[in-house]
């Protein structure tokens, strides 16, 4: 998963804090403000895109489900919110590429920043390995329908999609881990745990954490 929970990651924030009171540059803090304004207008596109998500698998699951009851439909109800992750991450996708196209146009002189610009362009272009995927929830239900709803069968569905894709989940694991060190030092170039907190979620947003390396 690309999240730490909030609370862990307020921690982390404070922590790191507590010793940034290292000289920094004019031009390195406006970086990071800039870093932070493109998250932010990154992070209003993947609102979005969980709406949009959320009406397409919504109605997909409307349509589609079988008259089941039980255990069998407190599974199918769960396993529609994982699917929303991956139908959310095709539709916020040009706007995370976006974000990460604004994040190496400011050419930072940080090699913090630049080492989040790096990791950024890495996780985009995996994703883009999945934006053309075939995320059809009502598919989805029929194959697992199939295969008598299966406990195993969600995993095993999105390993494949991951494989089909050639997706480098540990690329993306090694990105990830490489932002998460360098967010939780941003303090030193002025932001906020706020400021912080804002680009660590854009940045790690989890637009397709159904091939991340841990699933």
């Amino acid at each position: 998963m690309r999240h730490l929970p909030v609370i862990a990651l307020l921690a982390l924030l404070a922590a790191s804090g507590c010793g940034s009171s290292g000289q920094s540059s004019e031009r390195d803090r406006a970086d990071a403000a800039s870093y932070v304004r493109a998250a932010g207008r990154f992070l209003a596109v993947r609102d979005r895109a969980k709406g949009e998500a959320f009406t397409r698998v919504q109605g997909a699951f409307d349509r589609c489900f079988p008259s089941v009851g039980g255990r069998t439909r407190l599974l199918v109800s769960q396993e529609a919110e994982e699917f929303l992750v991956p139908v959310g991450g095709q539709l916020a996708l040009a706007g995370y590429r976006d974000l990460s196209t604004a994040l190496a146009s400011v050419d930072a002189h940080d090699d913090g920043l630049r080492q989040i610009a790096r990791a950024t362009a890495t996780i985009v272009r995996e994703d883009e390995k999945l934006g053309g995927s075939e995320l059809d929830f009502c598919g989805f239900l029929a194959a697992w329908h199939s295969a008598a709803w299966s406990e195993a069968f969600p995993d095993a569905y999105f390993l494949q999609l991951c494989r089909a894709a050639d997706y480098g989940r540990d690329e993306v694991a090694r990105a990830e881990v490489s932002i998460r060190d360098q967010v939780l030092g941003l303090g030193r170039l002025g932001l906020s745990q706020k400021q912080e907190l804002d680009l660590y979620t854009s940045l790690l947003s989890s637009l397709f954490a159904v091939c991340s390396a841990d699933r």
